[in-house]
C-alpha cells in the first residue's frame, strides 16, 4: 500500500493510521485490564478460517508486525499449521477452551511482534507494573526450546510496537516451550495445548502524565517452529504514591 506524507496507509477500506491509537488510562475500568482473546471468534464467519488484519481495527487495541511490516491477515486453526503469520488458535481439549493469539515467523523473516500501547492522559504518575499471561504450545515441530519474549517501552510519543527504542526485556516473563521433540504422541485431545502461566514485574517502569507505554510479545525466527500463542493477559499497576491500586481493563 502507498504511504502518504501524513504517515497513513491507503487501504481498500479507507485511510487508516499505521500505528493504532493507544488505550487511555482515563477510559479504563477499575482494578484491572484483561484480554482473554475470546473475541477472536467473532472475526470468522461460518467455516471461513481466514480474516483480513488491520492493526488497531480488526481486534483493537492489538497490533502485529513482521520485520516492520504490518500483519495483513489472521488465520484460525488448532495449531496444526504454523507457517509465518498471525493466528487465532483454539484449544482441542477441555483444559483451555478459549482462543489464544498465535504468532509465528516465516523462514524469510527475522521476528514477529504483537503488542498494545497505553497512554497516561491523567495527572498521576504510575509505577509498580505487573504482567501475567498464559503461554500456549499447540504444536510440536520444534527440536529445541523456543521462546516468546516480553518487552516494554516508555516514550513521550506514540510509536508502533516494532519501533526501535530502549526496549526492556523481562527474562522472568519469557514463555519457553514446555515440550521439545515430542513428535507424534502429542497431536490432539487431552494432550494439547500445553499451558504455562507466566508472571512478573516490569522492573523500573514509570509512566508520567502524557507518556506512552508499550508492551509487546516478540518471537524470533526458529527452525522447525512450534505453534505458540499467548492468552489471558492481565496488566496491573499503581499510583506512584501508593495510595491507590490501578489496574486497567
Amino acid at each position: 500500500h502507498a504511504r502518504s506524507s501524513t504517515g497513513r496507509v491507503d487501504l481498500a477500506i479507507g485511510l487508516l493510521p499505521i500505528v493504532p491509537p493507544p488505550v487511555r488510562f482515563s477510559g479504563m475500568g477499575e482494578l484491572e485490564w484483561r484480554e482473554s482473546f475470546d473475541g477472536l471468534s467473532s472475526l470468522f464467519l461460518g467455516t471461513d478460517n481466514q480474516c483480513t488484519w488491520v492493526n488497531g481495527v480488526t481486534f483493537p487495541p492489538w497490533q502485529a508486525w513482521c520485520d516492520g511490516d504490518t500483519a495483513t491477515k489472521i488465520t484460525r486453526n488448532k495449531g496444526g499449521v504454523a507457517n509465518g503469520g498471525l493466528y487465532a488458535y483454539w484449544a482441542t481439549n477441555e483444559v483451555v477452551s478459549s482462543y489464544a493469539l498465535g504468532m509465528n515467523v516465516a523462514s524469510s523473516a527475522k521476528e514477529f511482534v504483537c503488542g498494545v500501547a497505553f497512554t497516561n492522559d491523567l495527572r498521576a504518575v504510575f509505577a509498580g507494573f505487573s504482567l501475567t499471561y498464559g503461554g500456549r504450545q499447540f504444536g510440536f515441530k520444534n527440536t529445541e526450546e523456543q521462546r516468546i519474549e516480553v518487552e516494554w517501552l516508555v516514550t513521550n510519543r506514540l510509536v508502533s510496537a516494532c519501533a526501535e527504542g530502549d526496549w526492556r526485556r523481562e527474562e522472568v516473563l519469557t514463555f519457553r516451550t514446555p515440550a521439545v521433540g515430542r513428535g507424534e504422541e502429542l497431536k490432539s485431545g487431552a494432550d494439547l495445548p500445553l499451558e504455562v502461566s507466566v508472571s512478573g514485574a516490569l522492573t523500573g517502569a514509570v509512566v508520567h502524565p502524557g507518556e506512552v507505554m508499550l508492551v509487546r510479545w516478540r518471537r524470533e525466527r526458529a527452525k522447525n517452529a512450534a505453534a505458540l500463542a499467548i492468552d489471558d493477559v492481565r496488566l496491573s499497576f499503581q499510583k506512584r504514591d501508593g495510595t491507590t491500586v490501578v489496574v486497567f481493563r
